[in-house]
């Protein structure tokens, strides 16, 4: 259910390639922190990754999800680059006016 609720909300969403990578590594950071701690990581990756991967093509976020999925299941490990997103303005009082 939450991987459902994560993919839906990294396919709707329609950045720039910037925001794009950055929402996508926050919703790996979701899905990992969502993980039972006693879950089998391996199968849970590619359970995720086969849900993920028919939106791949239509969203750079939900790419680099499947992506992160795919280099994190890799033998032997290495870091992941992992980073949360920048805070950013989205405008506020100012863009709503100019929308009129």
């Amino acid at each position: 259910m939450h991987l459902h609720r994560i993919l839906h909300q990294l396919h709707c969403s329609h950045p720039d390639k910037g925001r794009a990578t950055e929402l996508g590594q926050l919703g790996f950071i979701e899905w990992l922190s969502l993980l039972p701690g006693d879950s089998d990581f391996h199968r849970c990756a590619m359970v995720a990754h086969a849900q993920a991967a028919p939106l791949r093509r239509a969203s750079v976020s939900v790419a680099v999800f499947c992506d992160l999925l795919t280099e994190a299941t890799r033998m032997p490990p290495t870091p992941l680059r992992l980073n949360l997103p920048k805070p950013h303005r989205r405008g506020g009082a100012k863009a709503r006016r100019q929308l009129h």
